[in-house]
């Protein structure tokens, strides 16, 4: 599971006021099979899909894509120099992907 996806999907239910994950595949344009796998397997949105979900949520791009990368970075100085990144980008999801 990408824990950045799912928490970013959860994220956008909050912002917006969502009942399910299918009204946020409307927002974003994608479909539900995508954010199951989001939330079940490796499987990561995109770069545009991520921006697009980002400012759905209200968080800055930045912090997402570097959050996304530190998560399928196959090294931990790798990893590490993703989380810098997404640090400097701010930190609202970081320390519960983190967890």
């Amino acid at each position: 599971m990408s824990k950045v996806c799912s928490m970013l999907v959860d994220r956008i239910r909050e912002v917006h006021g969502l009942s399910s994950d299918n009204a946020v595949s409307k927002l974003l344009g994608c479909s539900r099979q995508n954010i199951s796998q989001w939330r079940s397997t490796p499987k990561q949105m995109d770069d545009e899909v991520a921006t697009r979900a980002a400012e759905l949520a209200e968080i800055d791009p930045a912090e997402i894509l570097a959050l996304l990368n530190a998560e399928r970075a196959k090294s931990p100085q790798t990893r590490d120099h993703w989380n810098r990144l997404a640090i400097l980008a701010g930190s609202a999801m970081r320390s519960e992907v983190a967890a």
